[in-house]
């Protein structure tokens, strides 16, 4: 109990004393990105989006104030080359690929954007793409010319321009098949610039890059780590609220998405029955052995299959998927849309067993998804009544 009040301690230690992170800022920092809704955008004057935020949120926690007006947009190729060759310049939202590994210091991720190919769907459009048949139009020094690439294309099929508005122009007057592009932002720029947006559509998929926040290569070492640690902490610390800042952040921008899952309902409730067994077994090991994140209170295949234990009064007892809230009472904190999901679990285990929904982050995918929890009041064998609960995300179908 005594290390874990400790580690606590250190936590808050770290979110409250901004003067000391504040210090490693460099005096000359720039900070550069593009219009690349809904990850950084301009609305009516306003800088917005998901990287936006999300930047604002962690150097905050660091003691530093970014006014966002200091945040200058720049058309990519120009803020790309800017980065490369300034010291203490910051780009974002910046696709993490092997061809820029070395170039760049990198602090993330923010978040995966999958990328399309965008044209415009004819009745003699092939039923089965083939991405070697097409002309491809891309944004010069995007990420989505390598993704082309990765996905068949041959250099000489893309052609490089400057600018969103550049490419959807091609594709609509013929002199470009498709655009290789990211799918949520494509739709934006689409909507945007192009003269008829409904005629364009995603003709196939290329792939998934995780976006980051993409520092020159003499950026301070320190202050790069710095925003590392305070994004992974903004990330996974529901101990407020019950929803991470990150979770608010992406709700506030991306639709609630859903996700094929390969965890069954029965893979759920026999996990939760086997756990009940072993707490009325022996409670102190049960407890030990799930904070402990070992099988089978966290599956090693399917690590999304995992188990967690609450007090009658909402104290997360044991965690065997997010160690953060390990010792936290939970009790009247919510998902991202204020729905006590975690009170009505408590409520409805007192009659006996069942299922809650709810809207949470995922541990390896981007967004917001709904997530379906079951649970079962046990009887430890200390005589103390405790929650037992397990979940997985609701599939699509």
């Amino acid at each position: 109990m005594y290390q874990r009040l400790l580690i606590c301690t250190i936590l808050i230690l770290s979110l409250c004393t901004g003067p000391t992170f504040a210090q490693s800022a460099p005096s000359d920092l720039l900070i550069l990105t593009e219009e690349f809704p809904p990850y950084n955008y301009m609305d009516n004057g306003t800088l917005k989006g998901i990287s936006v935020d999300f930047v604002e949120s962690a150097f905050s926690h660091m003691g530093i104030d970014i006014p966002r007006d200091s945040i200058k947009i720049l058309p990519w190729a120009e803020g790309y080359n800017t980065t490369l060759t300034r010291n203490n310049t910051l780009l974002f939202s910046t696709g993490r690929i092997p061809q820029r590994e070395d170039q760049f210091v990198w602090a993330g991720p923010i978040i995966s954007d999958t990328k399309v190919l965008w044209g415009i769907s004819t009745n003699d459009s092939p039923q089965i793409p083939d991405i070697q048949s097409y002309r491809i139009v891309a944004i010069r020094n995007d990420s989505g010319i390598s993704m082309a690439e990765h996905a068949g294309a041959t250099p000489d099929q893309i052609i490089e321009v400057s600018s969103p508005e550049e490419a959807i122009m091609m594709v609509e007057n013929g002199t470009a098949d498709a655009w290789s592009y990211g799918e949520l932002s494509g739709q934006s720029m689409i909507t945007k610039y192009a003269d008829d947006p409904k005629s364009f559509s995603s003709i196939m998929k290329i792939g998934a890059i995780d976006e980051y926040f993409a520092f020159n290569k003499n950026t301070d070492p320190g202050f790069v780590a710095e925003l590392n640690s305070t994004i992974s902490n903004l990330k996974i610390n529901r101990s407020e609220t019950g929803s991470s800042e990150y979770e608010q952040i992406i709700y506030r921008y991306k639709p609630v998405g859903c996700v094929e899952s390969d965890i069954s309902p029965q893979m759920v409730t026999d996990l939760v029955n086997i756990t009940s067994d072993t707490l009325s077994q022996n409670t102190p090991q049960t407890l030990k052995k799930i904070n402990a994140m070992v099988a089978p209170y966290k599956d090693p295949v399917t690590p999304g299959l995992y188990v967690f234990v609450y007090s009658l009064n909402g104290t997360n007892m044991a965690d065997a998927g997010n160690p953060d809230v390990i010792g936290r009472n939970m009790s009247g904190k919510g998902d991202v849309t204020g729905k006590m999901y975690r009170d009505e679990i408590l409520k409805g285990a007192v009659e006996g067993t069942g299922w809650e929904q709810y809207l949470i982050s995922h541990p390896t995918l981007s967004g917001i998804f709904q997530k379906e929890s079951y649970y079962r009041l046990t009887t430890g064998s200390d005589g103390v009544q405790y929650v037992v609960i397990s979940g997985r995300y609701t599939p699509c179908a």
